[in-house]
């Protein structure tokens, strides 16, 4: 009888080693956008050279599973019409708030018993301007280099006329536009003015625009570390060991990248010289903000969630952050987002290190630690919350479709002994 033998089935237990994917908390966009596999069953063996370099490059094939037409149809028409909304409101967003940018209500520090001072402001005609009135001359000053205004006009002991000191640093147009609107006033009634600018700019960033671009980096960079993760491993960490290697991953990346934007400011292009070791921690903070605030609404919506950061980071964060032109230039919406968003946080705060000496970097720095801390509660909680609500099964390792049979080896036939010859009879 044949002996027909098959192999053992093996239990691996794989709950631990198998996070929740984009897929399983997605569905359809789950589907289509994360980079799984297909069952080594259903995949073809990487016999040629460029499809295993094009695999250890992240490229994924096709599913070669077979696909109804509508069905392949419905799923690229569900992604594409997300892509579309998100690419729509960018495109909304940046020309709304940046097509007609006009200043409006600029503050002016004077002191309450500047009469000359007061009495110049009020001549100006249709003025961008705005008056903040501070009781004496140290409230006007520390409100400069906190920058709740952007310039001090007060009497000037020595010239007998009036002194502007100025904050380039914060908007390099700004001081340029408070100058332009008050010296022709000033000339025009024989008062001598004497400019200063006490905060300028660095002289390789004449227009202040490095602290805003190196924001982006770095937000990006935050941005797209988590989703990595996210398609790569899953949205939600399987448990609290993985939750923390995860959050390990963020702040080893963070550290990194931060050094990196201090490196190339700094010695790399020499547009900063000074305060490396802070540049170098506000680039940790603002690079771990944004990737822990893209993991947590990744890991309760998905990939929905990736779309959900871009916009709050880059679609309304970035026209809205200050960078590129200053709030008080901005349509009404976007005014204050600034002091909000981690995109205008992060901008004040760099702007706060290099060019005020730390001076009003109090505010964005608990913004940012504030979306930090939100951002780890909500992961924490997903992670115990739907860590463990899809568990995968164990993988057993079933007998082929058609298992051949073992051979058989049978023993060949013996040679019938020789019988004795009979007996003789006599």
């Amino acid at each position: 009888m044949q002996d027909l033998r098959y192999r053992d089935s093996e239990l691996v237990d794989e709950l631990d080693a198998a996070p929740i994917t984009a897929e399983d908390e997605l569905g359809v966009l789950g589907e289509l956008t994360t980079g799984r596999p297909e069952p080594s069953s259903h995949r073809r063996p990487n016999r040629h050279l460029l499809t295993r370099l094009m695999g250890g490059l992240g490229h994924v094939p096709e599913h070669e599973a077979p696909r109804p037409v509508a069905g392949w149809l419905g799923r690229a028409t569900a992604l594409l019409v997300g892509v579309l909304v998100i690419g729509t409101a960018f495109i909304a967003s940046y020309v709304g708030a940046l097509h007609q940018a006009s200043p409006k209500a600029v503050p002016i520090g004077v002191t309450s018993d500047d009469i000359a001072a007061q009495a110049l402001l009020r001549e100006l005609p249709n003025s961008p301007l705005r008056t903040v009135v501070y009781p004496d001359l140290a409230g006007a000053t520390t409100a400069l280099a906190e920058r709740s205004v952007y310039a001090v006009l007060d009497t000037d002991p020595v010239s007998d006329g009036l002194r502007l000191t100025l904050a380039g640093g914060a908007a390099p147009g700004v001081a340029d536009l408070i100058q332009q609107t008050i010296s022709p006033v000033a000339t025009s009634a024989h008062i001598p003015l004497v400019v200063r600018d006490s905060y300028p700019p660095a002289p390789r960033d004449p227009r202040g625009l490095t602290p805003f671009y190196l924001v982006v980096g770095w937000l990006l960079g935050g941005y797209l570390a988590a989703t990595a993760l996210a398609v790569i491993v899953g949205t939600v960490p399987r448990n609290g060991l993985r939750l923390a290697m995860r959050l390990g991953a963020f702040v080893a990346f963070a550290f990194l990248l931060g050094l990196a934007g201090a490196l190339l400011t700094g010695p790399g292009y020499g547009i900063w010289a000074q305060h490396f070791g802070t540049l170098w921690l506000t680039g940790t903070l603002v690079v771990f903000s944004a990737a822990v605030l893209t993991a947590a609404l990744e890991s309760w919506v998905g990939l929905v969630g990736t779309g959900l950061a871009m916009l709050v980071l880059f679609v309304v964060g970035n026209p809205g952050s200050g960078g590129v032109y200053p709030p008080e230039f901005l349509p009404g919406p976007y005014r204050g987002l600034h002091a909000w968003l981690p995109t205008g946080q992060a901008t004040d705060l760099v702007r706060a290190v290099e060019y005020f000496a730390g001076r009003g970097a109090r505010g964005p720095v608990a913004g940012l630690v504030a979306w930090s801390v939100l951002g780890l509660v909500a992961i924490l909680a997903a992670t115990f919350v739907l860590g463990r609500r899809h568990p995968r099964p164990l993988a057993i390792e079933t007998a082929p479709r058609h298992p051949r049979p073992l051979a058989i080896e049978t023993a060949p036939p013996q040679p019938a002994p020789p019988q004795a010859a009979p007996a003789a009879t006599g």
